[in-house]
């Protein structure tokens, strides 16, 4: 029993050591992308909002749920109106 929990101790200790190791990774990567980015935004400010003004922006419910835009359909009254302006007009 004592050597079972001693065993699971080690693993435990050598899990740790790695999640730190990594975690001190992902701190000096994220660092350097923010330095990277920070240097970057200041001399590309201007031309990024250019660029994110001139996307099209779809709705987070249609890029989930794959949602299609529904077709704009012709009036009714569109169809008939032609026809009923011959009929009105008395100068024909």
């Amino acid at each position: 029993m004592q050597k079972e929990n001693n065993r699971i101790a080690e693993e435990l200790q050598t899990g740790l050591d790695q999640v730190e190791k990594l975690q001190r990774e992902a701190d000096k990567t994220l660092g350097k992308l923010s330095e990277e980015f920070s240097l970057s935004e200041s001399k590309n400010r201007s031309s990024t909002r250019s660029t994110q003004d001139s996307k099209t922006s779809i709705p987070l419910r249609s890029f989930i749920f794959d949602v299609k835009p529904k077709k704009q359909r012709l009036s009714l009254f569109s169809c008939i109106q032609p026809s009923m302006s011959k009929k009105m007009r008395p100068d024909s």
